[in-house]
C-alpha cells in the first residue's frame, strides 16, 4: 500500500467476533478504516465502540441494494456479501454469524428441526413449554477469534490450537449447548459416524465419534448449569487432543460422572463389546424379523412402552431366555440405557444377536412420538 494511503476493511458476522475483530484491527492500525455492518447502528453500544475506536457503523440495509426486497435483518447476513459495494473496500471479512432470537411459539416443529438436530428439535418440544423464548449464543471466546482474523489480514503468523465453534440456546432454565459437528451436518457430509447417548434430567449428554474414537462432536440438554458444565470439560478434553478413551478414564469429584459414563459406552460400541438400536430406526423394524425386549419392572412397563414391545424384566431374564426366539434380532428397552445394556450382555454370552436401545426410553420416547 502507498503512503498516505489507509486500509479499507468492512467487517460483517455475529456481534461478539466482530466488535472484537474490530478493537484488535484498531490497535494493529491506527490510520485503517472500519467499518462494521451492524444491526443497531444507532445503538448505545454502537456509539461507545464508534467513539472508541473510531470505528463506524453503518446499517445492514446501508450495503443492500434497495430494489432487492429484503426488509427482515435475518435474511440479510445470507446475501450480504453477494451484494456490497466491494468498490468501497480493500477487505471485506465476512465472520459467520450465531446469533438468533426465535420463539417456539411462532415456529412449528419443522422449524425447530431445522435449526437443530432431529432429536434435540423432539426433546425442545417436549421439555420446553410452547410459550418459552429461544436465545442462541456463541460461546467461543470472541476476543481469541478477533485476534485471528487481525493477525491474517496483516500477515502474521502463530502457532495456535484450531478453534472449536460451541454454541448454546437457552430455554428459560433448560439450555442446549452443542460442540463441534452435529449429526445433521455429519449426515449432510457423509462422514461415517456413530453416536452414544446418557439421559441427563430433562434432557440427554450426545457424544459423535468415528470407529476410531475421535470424538467429533458432542450436545447436552438439560437444566442449567449441568449441561453447560459437560460442555465445558467436553471442550477442554476435545482441545487436549482427549478421544472415547479418554473419556473412559475421566475422574471427576462427585460419583456418577456422567461424562465418563458416556466415554464407557462410547468405548464398548467401538470395542464391540456393545451394539445400538437408534430411537429413529424402531419405527422401521419389521416386528417379524426383531423382538423388541422391554426389561422394566412390569408396573413401570404398564405406565408407557413402545408399541409391539414385550416386557421380561431384567432380573428374570435368565430364567426365562427360553420363551425368546433365537432366529431373530433382539432390541433390548429400559428406561435410561443401563438395564438394557445389561440384558444385551446376557443375551450377546448366549448367543443372540442383539442390540440395546441408545439413551432407553427416556431419550427415545420424545423422538418416537414425533413422528
Amino acid at each position: 500500500m502507498k503512503a498516505g494511503e489507509y486500509m479499507r476493511i468492512l467487517i460483517i458476522g455475529a456481534n461478539d467476533e466482530k466488535l472484537a475483530a474490530a478493537a484488535r484491527l484498531r490497535r494493529l492500525d491506527e490510520a485503517a478504516k472500519i467499518i462494521l455492518a451492524h444491526e443497531a447502528a444507532d445503538s448505545p453500544e454502537a456509539e461507545h465502540f464508534r467513539r472508541r475506536y473510531r470505528i463506524d457503523m453503518r446499517p445492514y440495509t446501508r450495503f443492500v441494494s434497495a430494489d432487492m426486497g429484503y426488509s427482515n435483518v435475518a435474511t440479510l447476513e445470507d446475501v450480504l456479501t453477494q451484494h456490497i459495494y466491494q468498490e468501497e473496500f480493500d477487505r471485506i471479512i465476512n465472520i459467520e454469524p450465531h446469533s438468533a432470537n426465535l420463539a417456539i411459539a411462532d415456529i412449528d416443529r419443522a422449524s425447530l428441526d431445522y435449526y437443530f438436530d432431529a432429536d434435540a428439535a423432539a426433546h425442545i418440544a417436549h421439555h420446553v413449554p410452547e410459550n418459552t423464548q429461544i436465545s442462541i449464543r456463541h460461546i467461543n471466546g470472541a476476543g481469541g477469534v478477533g485476534r485471528h482474523i487481525a493477525d491474517e489480514i496483516y500477515g502474521r503468523t502463530r502457532q495456535a490450537k484450531t478453534s472449536i465453534k460451541m454454541q448454546a440456546a437457552d430455554f428459560g432454565n433448560i439450555v442446549l449447548v452443542w460442540l463441534g459437528a452435529t449429526e445433521k451436518g455429519l449426515n449432510a457430509q457423509q462422514v461415517p459416524h456413530m453416536y452414544s447417548i446418557l439421559p441427563i434430567p430433562h434432557g440427554f449428554l450426545k457424544l459423535l465419534y468415528d470407529d476410531a474414537g475421535s470424538i467429533l462432536g458432542f450436545a447436552a440438554l438439560g437444566q442449567s448449569p449441568i449441561a453447560e458444565n459437560c460442555a465445558d470439560m467436553m471442550m477442554t478434553l476435545v482441545k487436549m487432543g482427549g478421544n472415547i478413551q479418554h473419556m473412559a478414564h475421566l475422574e471427576l469429584a462427585g460419583s456418577g460422572n456422567p461424562l465418563q459414563i458416556l466415554g464407557k459406552i462410547a468405548q464398548n460400541v467401538v470395542e464391540k463389546r456393545l451394539y445400538i438400536a437408534y430411537a429413529d430406526e424402531i419405527g422401521q423394524l419389521a416386528r417379524s424379523e426383531v423382538i423388541l425386549l422391554d426389561v422394566r419392572h412390569s408396573h413401570e412397563f404398564m405406565v408407557h412402552y413402545i408399541n409391539g414391545s414385550v416386557n421380561i424384566p431384567l432380573d428374570i431374564l435368565r430364567e426365562s431366555i427360553y420363551r425368546l426366539e433365537h432366529h431373530k434380532e433382539i432390541i433390548t428397552i429400559c428406561g435410561d440405557g443401563k438395564e438394557s445394556y445389561l440384558a444385551a450382555r446376557i443375551l450377546m454370552g448366549h448367543g443372540f444377536k442383539t442390540r440395546h436401545l441408545a439413551g432407553g426410553l427416556a431419550y427415545a420416547m420424545p423422538i418416537i412420538a414425533s413422528y
